[in-house]
């Protein structure tokens, strides 16, 4: 909201005509106290507003590089990100692109990668490869935590003994239940 020297906070307050106090928490939060008519007040917050989401964009990309955008669940962000960075670090370092993990409203973020062709091409697979390791990993314990078929449902293709005979998991007559 301040910008570079106070730019965007001057044309703010010159464009809405309401004086912005900007009282920083020390975080990458602000709490921005906003005085004037009600109509410059409501300019004010617009342009607040406004000025907030460009700061999400993305900054333009340089001549020669490309730029591509992943789909990444939120729950896939650590499998992207690795312990203390170190995945994320490591496609950095390897291919050349440059990674950023973007929130999403919905509970999928997105990565963006930027670079050069050949790099963003190949940190892209790395990122897909990540995601869809932890999202296989995830399917495998949800399928271990899922109770277990009701009787009489089957499952997994055992069938019940018959007739109740304690002797149904027995060893055939003559032989050695150990293999001894």
């Amino acid at each position: 909201i301040l910008g570079k020297g106070g730019q965007t906070i001057t044309k703010i307050q010159d464009a809405s005509g309401a004086d912005l106090d900007v009282q920083a928490s020390g975080s990458d939060e602000c709490q921005v106290k906003v005085t004037g008519t009600n109509a410059q007040v409501a300019a004010a917050k617009r342009l607040v507003l406004k000025a907030c989401e460009a700061s999400k964009a993305p900054p333009p990309v340089p001549p020669g590089e490309v730029r591509e955008t992943l789909p990444v669940p939120d729950s896939c962000r650590g499998a992207v990100v690795g312990r203390g960075g170190a995945t994320i670090s490591s496609i950095q370092s390897e291919t050349g692109a440059r990674l950023d993990l973007v929130d999403g409203a919905d509970g999928t973020g997105s990565c963006v990668i930027t670079g050069k062709k050949d790099a963003v091409a190949d940190a892209l697979e790395r990122v897909k490869t990540a995601v869809e390791k932890h999202e296989a990993i995830a399917a495998r314990d949800a399928a271990r935590r899922a109770p277990a078929p009701a009787e009489g449902e089957g499952g997994a293709g055992f069938t019940e003994a018959s007739g109740g005979n304690d002797d149904a998991w027995a060893t055939p007559e003559g032989e050695d239940a150990w293999g001894a």
